[in-house]
C-alpha cells in the first residue's frame, strides 16, 4: 500500500473565505497559484505505485514501457510554477524569535494547528499575518508535507517576511525532497518487506508529469 501526505483539503476551504486584500498580498509571493486550489486534489494510488516501482535512481528518471521518462527541475517549474534559482533553504534551521511561531504553543506545530488558528483568528488579525499563516499552510499541507503532518521548523522564519520569499530556491528544495523519497521508496520496493510505503514530498508533481 502506498501512502502520502500531499493534501489540499484545508487550503481549499480557506480559499473560499479569503478577502481581496489578502489575495493581493498572497499574489505578490511565489505561491499566488495556491489561490486557485478549490478542492482536495487526489492522486491515484495505482499511479503512485507504478511510478515508484519504475523509478531508476542512477538515471533520475522513470522506466515506462521500455522508455526512460525524465523528471527534472524543469518539471517542478512547469508543474507548480516555482523558481529554480536563489538562496538555498535549510528546513532544519530555526530561530527562537519568530512572529508567526508565536501564534502556537511550544512543541511541534502541525498542519491542523495552522488551519485551526486561521479559522479561529482570521477576522481578528491583520491581513499580513493572515497571509503569512496562509503561506505556511500551503507549504506544510501541499508543497512540503511531512509524514506526520508536522511543520518544518525552518519555515516559520521564512514566512515571517513575505517580501523575501522570492529570494529562495523553492523549486530545487521541492524537487530534492521528492527525488530523495523516490530513491528510498524504490529500495524498499526491491527489498519487498514492507506492508506499506510512504512517499514524502509534493507527489502531486508526479501526476502532473
Amino acid at each position: 500500500v502506498f501512502r502520502h501526505n500531499c493534501r489540499s483539503k484545508r487550503l481549499a476551504v480557506v480559499n473560499m473565505v479569503i478577502t481581496l486584500e489578502q489575495k493581493s498580498i498572497i499574489q505578490s509571493t511565489p505561491f499566488g497559484w495556491l489561490l486557485f486550489v478549490r478542492e482536495d486534489i487526489k492522486l491515484s494510488r495505482g499511479l503512485l505505485s507504478k511510478l515508484c516501482s519504475s523509478w531508476v535512481e542512477r538515471k533520475q528518471c522513470f522506466s515506462i514501457q521500455y522508455q526512460f521518462v525524465s523528471f527534472s527541475l524543469v518539471d517542478v517549474c512547469l508543474g507548480v510554477g516555482l523558481r529554480v534559482g536563489g538562496r538555498k533553504i535549510d528546513l532544519r534551521k530555526s530561530s527562537i524569535i519568530s512572529h508567526i511561531r508565536s501564534f502556537f504553543e511550544e512543541g511541534h506545530v502541525t498542519v491542523e494547528m495552522i488551519y485551526s488558528v486561521i479559522l479561529k483568528l482570521g477576522n481578528d488579525i491583520s491581513s499580513e499575518d493572515f497571509c503569512k499563516l496562509y503561506v505556511l499552510l500551503g507549504l506544510s499541507e501541499f508543497i512540503l508535507p511531512t509524514r506526520l503532518g508536522l511543520v518544518h521548523d525552518g519555515l516559520f522564519n521564512l514566512v515571517d517576511d513575505l517580501d523575501k520569499l522570492d529570494m529562495y530556491n523553492w523549486g530545487s528544495l521541492v524537487y530534492e525532497i521528492l527525488v530523495d523519497s523516490l530513491c528510498s521508496t524504490s529500495k524498499w520496493i526491491t527489498r519487498g518487506n514492507m506492508s506499506y510505503i510512504h512517499v514524502d514530498g509534493c507527489v502531486y508533481l508526479l501526476q502532473v508529469k
